[in-house]
């Protein structure tokens, strides 16, 4: 299966996201000390799969689930996440944010179905907008 979405990026982080599992509300006051050590502890629980995209943009996110793995980028990140309710979610740092700040926020559709997979993430090439 293979589906395209396309993610707004305004701080230079995407994330995979367990929303079932993810427990996104942290403090109506929280640091960024406070909201790094929630992603810490939704990483190990496999909840979450956060990482770097080098830079803000709109990104196109190719999702490949039991096909051919994408082609070798300039950027990888690679790690497992778990799919309690056969969902997951793509979002940004924003919505993250958003979640964990407000604790009546939810974190949106589309999903991705599935029992659980290992995720990898490549930036294969520079927007169009960049390479301007």
């Amino acid at each position: 299966m293979r589906r395209t979405f396309e993610v707004t990026d305004d701080s230079g982080f995407l994330a995979l996201v367990d929303h079932h599992a993810y427990q996104g509300f942290v403090h109506a006051d929280w640091t960024y000390d406070t909201l790094l050590d929630h992603f810490r502890a939704a990483i190990t629980e496999r909840s979450l799969l956060v990482w770097g995209t080098g830079r803000e943009d709109v990104w196109t996110v190719d999702v490949v689930v039991d096909g051919l793995a994408p082609p070798t980028g300039f950027r990888r990140t690679i790690g497992p996440i778990h799919v309690t309710a056969g969902q997951l979610h793509l979002t940004n740092y924003e919505s993250l944010t958003m979640a964990a700040q407000f604790g009546q926020v939810r974190l949106p559709e589309p999903h991705l179905p599935g029992p659980g997979f290992r995720a990898t993430y490549r930036n294969v090439r520079l927007s169009d907008r960049a390479a301007r």
